[in-house]
């Protein structure tokens, strides 16, 4: 991570840096709720960050309410894999469906 870190610094484009950090974030949120659970894996994925939030998509509420509980434990991990990047908050949308289809995702404001 510390050689990612070290890149996105160089990088000139204003604003670039924040949207790879927040892939890599997305990225390393979807690792970690993989980990946790095959299911989860399946019916979770995290999409956008959004201010201080990372948001994920759930394909059923009862996944969101198992993804909840582990928010603590997730955002912890995110805290210290990338400790410039402050998230406090988790929010889940439920949309049953494939996982790969991008529309109605949040986006930032």
């Amino acid at each position: 991570m510390q050689q990612i870190g070290d890149l996105l610094k160089r990088l000139q484009k204003p604003g670039m840096g924040t949207a790879i950090s927040r892939a890599i974030v997305i990225a390393e949120a979807n690792h970690w709720i993989a980990g946790r659970s095959a299911l989860l894996s399946s019916r979770a994925r995290a999409r956008a960050i959004i201010g201080t939030g990372l948001t994920i998509q759930c394909t059923a509420g009862v996944v969101a309410s198992e993804i909840r509980l582990l928010g603590p434990a997730l955002l912890a991990h995110l805290g210290n894999a990338m400790p410039g990047f402050p998230l406090r908050t988790l929010n889940c949308f439920v949309k049953s469906g494939s996982l790969t289809d991008d529309t109605d995702i949040p986006e930032e404001t």
